[in-house]
This record gives C-alpha cells, structure tokens and sequence, in this order.
C-alpha cells in the first residue's frame, strides 16, 4: 500500500474514530514542542494526497526547513522510504488558519492554547540537563561526521597530481580561446576539443577560502593545426555587422567576429 492509498485511508478511517477530542488526533510532542504534520492533515480532512498538500503549503506560503519544520526520513511497513514532516506550532497554526474550515479554526485555537500552557510553564533542572544531553550528542554525531568527510577527501586527492602545481605545456580554455581560435567563443572552443580528443588535463589549485579547486587545462602543442581544422571543416552561411556565421559538423553554429577572422576564411 503506497502513501497515497494510505492517505486515502487515513481520511476514510478518521470520520469514524469514536473520539472526536483534538488532543487524541493531533498529540504534541512535549519536548521538542512540534507537530506532526500527518496528524494536523489529517484532522484538516484535506481533499489533496498528504504530499501534495504539504509540499504546496510550504511552497506557497514560504516556510523554511530547520526553522519552521524539520524532516525525517524513515521507512513505511512495507519498506519504502518515506518523510515525516515536524512542524513548529507557529506554522501549525498557521496551517490551520489557511485552510479556511472550521477544522481549520479548532486546530488553530488548540495551538494557541498550547502555547499559553507552554508560556506558563518551565523546565524543571532534569528536563534542562536532559536537553542539553540530546543537543551534545547531536553535536557531536555531526563533528564526527565533518571530520569522516575531511579524511575521505584527503584520502581521494592524495592520489592526485599536487595541488597548484601548474601542468607544464598546458594552457587555460581562457587564455587558449582568445590566442589560438580568435573571435571565437571559449564555450565553443571547448566543445571542438572535447569532440577532437584533444589532450587534456586537470589542474588543481587552493583558493583564499581554502577549498580546493579543479579545472580543466589542454595540452598547447598542435593548437594552431586545430584552428585550421576546425575553419577548414565549417562552412559560411551568413554573416551580421560584426560577425560571420559558420555551421561545423562537431559543434554546429557557431560565431566568428570579422575583425578577428583570418581573410581566406571570409569567402562564403
């Protein structure tokens, strides 16, 4: 049974639960003061499928994840993975408020007083400590995480070339473009020389920020014979004010800039 059918389901069943108290169908979680979003969906009676609903609520009306809900990925009965969305009570309330029923008011007021219970309340010493406890411990899951990912990446780049050490004989596609195929773009540029095999390399370098970087670099030596080729294999179909328009069988149209192209290739 799939998620939809279970919704189906769920908004069937609900009509015929015995209590009609709000506090049976919508439970609140004391500690984290959330709620869950199938519950209050549920309680709406809303026409839609429970992911549509939701999704288009936090689309529509700009809800942040990490501030307004939280998600949780699990797995159905029958194995399938699956979300539960975790709502604070302010966009509970507003949920409710929005879906312009009279379900909608009753959860809405629920909320509110919720919110005065909890307003009235505070965290007796255990509570705190125990907070505090799940917060370390969420910490520190996510340190060892960073960390595991740190040395993976360590790991992967140490069997690589040296970082900022420049590949000798080679040369940027930014600096390549305007010296060897001039008036013609890099993007271009690119394209011809990946579909021409030409050799290429991957030079790494460390920015300010410390991340490394990665870009690909092409091999200078027969450069000059891949501009002729490339000319030599395109044909001349039309031409503006400031360009000529060329079709090659590799990268198709493509743009030369007059000032820039060489005069035997000027001739339609």
């Amino acid at each position: 049974m799939d998620n939809r059918v279970k919704d189906l389901v769920k908004r069937t069943l609900i009509k015929f639960k015995p209590s009609t108290n709000i506090k049976d169908i919508i439970k609140i979680d004391e500690f984290k003061k959330t709620v869950n979003a199938r519950d209050l969906y549920e309680f709406l009676e809303s026409k839609r499928y429970f992911s549509d609903w939701i999704k288009n609520r936090i689309e529509k009306y700009g809800f942040l994840e990490g501030q307004d809900f939280i998600i949780n990925s699990c797995k159905s009965t029958l194995g399938r993975p699956s979300k539960e969305y975790h709502l604070s009570l302010d966009m509970a309330k507003e949920l409710s408020m929005v879906e312009g029923n009279d379900r909608g008011k009753q959860a809405r007021q629920y909320f509110i007083e919720v919110e005065k219970r909890y307003s009235s309340q505070t965290m007796s010493q255990e509570e705190i400590v125990a907070y505090l406890a799940s917060k370390n411990v969420d910490i520190a899951k996510r340190q060892n995480l960073i960390e595991e990912r740190v040395h993976n990446l360590e790991t992967d780049f140490s069997n690589k070339e040296p970082v900022n050490v420049f590949p000798e004989g080679c040369i940027r596609l930014d600096n390549l473009a305007p010296k060897y195929f001039p008036g013609i773009s890099a993007s271009k540029v690119a394209v011809y020389l990946s579909k021409s095999n030409h050799p290429a390399k991957s030079y790494r370098f460390r920015k300010e920020d410390g991340i490394i970087r990665e870009i690909p670099v092409y091999q200078e030596c027969g450069l000059g014979w891949l501009y002729d080729d490339l000319m030599n294999e395109s044909t001349l179909i039309s031409q503006t004010s400031k360009n000529y328009i060329y079709t090659n069988p590799k990268i198709g149209r493509f743009y030369v800039n007059q000032s820039s192209c060489p005069s035997i290739y000027r001739e339609v």
